[in-house]
Parts: C-alpha cells; structure tokens; sequence
C-alpha cells in the first residue's frame, strides 16, 4: 500500500441514474456501480450563498480523491466512515491528476445532494 492509498480513510458507494429503453413514459432506476472505493474528502473553497425563488442557500462544494476511474458527471457518491454517513454528493466534474508516470488518481468537485 502506497503513502497516498493511507490517506484514503472514506469509504464511497457510486450510484448511477439510468433511463430505460421505453418509448414513452420512460423511468430512471438508479444502479450501485461500486461499494466501498477508497476515497478521501475535503472542503474546497468557500460556500457559495445561492437565491432560488426566494430561498437562500448555502452551498459547499468538495474535492473527492480517489484511485477509482469510472465515475461520471452526473453520479451520486454515498460517502462514509465507519459505516456512518457522511454525506450523499453530487459529481460535477471528475479529473485526472498526472505524474511522471501517468495518472497518479482523480479529483471530483462534488456538491452536496439537497434534501429536496
């Protein structure tokens, strides 16, 4: 185990929407794609003050890191730490970080699920 696989503590479940094959009246069923990835969590930047209809909100976005590569926009991460829930996270941006010998792990801006 590597000195940067240590710093993976997190646990995440990827959770992917899919559309069926229906012509009409199409349903979206949500599939697991993987458990218990390696990944670490992070705060990244400042919260954001949002206004929609009236309502203010507070919205923290974070840098997931992980060795995994098959997370898409669009996903849902469930991410844990000793099987207690930290949070449900929205992906909004996966990318590669590189090093001399190619792709050291990936970095995902990810938001944080609203209740809603």
């Amino acid at each position: 185990m590597s000195h940067y696989e240590k710093t993976l503590f997190y646990r995440m479940k990827i959770l992917r929407r899919q559309k069926s094959n229906a012509k009409y009246d199409a349903k979206y069923t949500v599939s697991t794609v993987a458990e218990s990835i390696p990944c670490g969590l992070a705060q990244s930047g400042t919260p954001l003050l949002t206004e929609d209809n009236g309502r203010h909100e507070i919205k923290t976005r974070f840098l997931v890191h992980t060795l995994y590569a098959d997370v898409r926009k669009g996903d849902e991460l469930e991410i844990t730490a000793d099987d207690v829930i930290i949070g449900t996270f929205i992906v909004t941006k996966p990318y590669p970080v590189m090093d001399r010998q190619g792709v050291h792990h990936y970095e995902i801006l990810v938001e944080e699920k609203s209740d809603s």
